[in-house]
C-alpha cells in the first residue's frame, strides 16, 4: 500500500499530499495526529440520513415543481427540435388524457 501511495504522491494527487510531512513547508510540518475521525455514530447517523430517502416520490415531486417551467423552455424552442418536441409533448398530452 506504501507504494500505492508514494506511486500517488509523485503524480502530485493532492490527498497524498496534505498527509505528507516530508513535503510541506518547513511552517506547515505539522502531522496530522490530533486530527478528530468522526465517530461511529455519527457516521451511522449520516448514513441513515442518506439512505433513507426515497427517491421515487422526492423525484416525482421535484418532476411536478419544474413541469410548467421546462414545457414553457420546451415550447420555446424552435427549428427541428420543435418539431420532435411537439411530436413527443403530443403523445405525452393524449396517453394523459386516454388514461383520464
Amino acid at each position: 500500500m506504501a507504494n500505492y501511495h508514494t506511486k500517488l504522491r509523485g503524480f502530485g494527487v493532492p490527498e497524498m499530499m496534505c498527509n505528507a510531512v516530508k513535503r510541506k513547508s518547513p511552517a506547515e510540518q505539522k502531522s496530522a495526529k490530533n486530527v478528530k475521525k468522526p465517530r461511529k455514530a455519527e457516521l451511522q447517523d449520516e448514513f441513515h440520513r442518506i439512505t433513507m430517502v426515497h427517491l421515487k416520490s422526492k423525484f416525482m415531486s421535484k418532476l411536478d415543481e419544474y413541469t410548467p417551467r421546462l414545457l414553457a423552455l420546451f415550447h420555446s424552442k424552435g427549428g427541428t427540435v420543435e418539431l420532435r418536441l411537439q411530436a413527443i409533448l403530443l403523445k405525452v398530452f393524449f396517453n394523459d388524457f386516454s388514461v383520464c
